[in-house]
């Protein structure tokens, strides 16, 4: 799973706690993975690639072999820093 997957991720926050799965979209608005009500993220073939886990403060990034590669963690308001898995800051997502 790269960086850009991470970003992609953050940015499906807001609908992370409805109860379908949640499309995850490019900058184009194409569909580039889905994120599910259990936590699971899923390629645009519906195939698992990765989980999204609350933890603490935020949340913890795994692969599909359930390895930590990355955090989301709320810098305050509408703000969330993306850090890879040495803790990082790789980037932000307003």
């Amino acid at each position: 799973m790269t960086r850009g997957w991470l970003v992609a991720v953050v940015a499906a926050i807001g609908v992370a706690c409805t109860a379908s799965a949640q499309r995850i979209e490019d900058g184009s608005r194409s569909t580039i993975g889905y994120l599910d009500a259990d936590g699971r993220i899923e390629s645009s073939s519906r195939s698992t690639v990765g989980y999204f886990v609350a933890s603490g403060s935020g949340w913890r990034i795994e692969d599909s072999s359930r390895s930590t590669i990355g955090y989301v963690v709320n810098s305050g308001g509408d703000t969330f820093r993306v850090e890879n898995s040495s803790r990082s800051t790789v980037g932000y997502v307003q």
